[in-house]
C-alpha cells in the first residue's frame, strides 16, 4: 500500500502497519529463509484508490520464489499482464463474483493452475472490492458456483491481522464441497493452527503479521507441517 510493505487489521486502512519501505526487501527476506511461493497484494489496487504495479514487477523480476499476486485484477488484461510479467499465480476476486465466467475464460487462455479464486469471508458472507462491500452471497454457494479456477484462497476478513485464529469449521465444509487445493489465510498466526490446517489436507497457508513481528519462525513452521501425521 502506497509502495510499502505493510500489513492491516481486517482488511482496514487505518490500521496499517508499516513493515519495509521497499516491498522487494520483504520478498528477498523470504526468499532467503527458503519460501518456495510468496502471496503478494496490491492493496490499493483492490481498494480502487491506487497502483503498485510497479512495485509487484520489481518482486516478480528480483526474486525466483513463485509469486501468487491479488489485488484489483478485474479484467482479462490485468490478469494476462501480471502473468506475462512472471506472477506463478493470480488471484481473482471481485470480478469472480460477479462475473461466473471470467475465471473459465482465464483458465482456457493460461491454464487453471495459475487461476486461483479469492474467497473472501466477512462477517460470514463474500466481501469484495478490497473488503469494503459485502455480498448478500453465502461462501460455500459461492464455492459451489465456481469454474475454471484452479485454486481457492479462502481468506477470514475478519480475523486478518488480529493474530487469533478463526473458527475451522468453513475450511472442512469447503474441503468437503470443493476438489479444487485450498489456500487459508486470516488470523492464521502459530504453529497448532498451521499443524490443524495440514491435518485437514489445506494445500497452503498464508501468513503476515505473525511473520514480519517474529511471533512465528518461518523454520519452525515449516518443519511444524513437514511432521504432520
Amino acid at each position: 500500500m502506497g509502495g510499502k510493505c505493510v500489513r492491516l487489521v481486517r482488511g482496514t486502512p487505518g490500521l496499517m502497519r508499516k513493515y519495509y519501505d521497499d516491498p522487494l526487501e520483504a520478498a528477498k527476506l523470504w526468499e532467503a529463509k527458503g519460501a518456495e511461493w510468496i502471496h503478494v497484494v496490491d492493496l490499493d489496487r483492490a481498494m480502487g484508490i491506487g497502483d503498485n504495479r510497479d512495485k509487484v514487477y520489481a518482486i516478480l523480476e528480483g526474486v525466483d520464489s513463485k509469486i501468487q499476486v491479488g489485488g484489483g485484477i478485474r479484467s482479462f488484461e490485468a490478469a494476462g499482464e501480471m502473468l506475462e510479467k512472471g506472477a506463478s499465480r493470480v488471484v481473482v476476486g471481485t470480478r469472480a463474483v460477479r462475473d461466473p465466467d471470467f475465471l473459465p475464460s482465464l483458465a482456457r487462455a493460461f491454464g487453471g493452475e495459475r487461476i486461483a479464486a479469492a474467497v473472501d469471508v466477512k462477517g460470514g458472507a463474500i466481501a469484495l472490492e478490497g473488503w469494503r462491500e459485502v455480498a448478500g452471497l453465502d461462501p460455500l454457494r459461492f464455492v459451489k458456483s465456481l469454474k475454471g479456477a484452479g485454486f481457492l484462497v479462502l481468506t477470514f476478513a475478519d480475523y486478518d491481522g488480529t493474530l487469533k485464529a478463526p473458527a475451522l469449521g468453513l475450511v472442512e465444509d469447503i474441503k468437503r464441497i470443493s476438489k479444487a487445493p485450498l489456500i487459508v489465510g486470516g488470523g492464521v498466526s502459530d504453529l497448532e493452527g498451521l499443524r490443524a490446517l495440514a491435518r485437514m489436507g489445506v494445500w497452503g497457508a498464508i501468513i503476515g503479521r505473525a511473520l514480519y513481528e517474529g511471533r512465528l519462525d518461518f523454520e519452525a513452521a515449516k518443519e511444524a507441517i513437514a511432521n504432520v501425521d
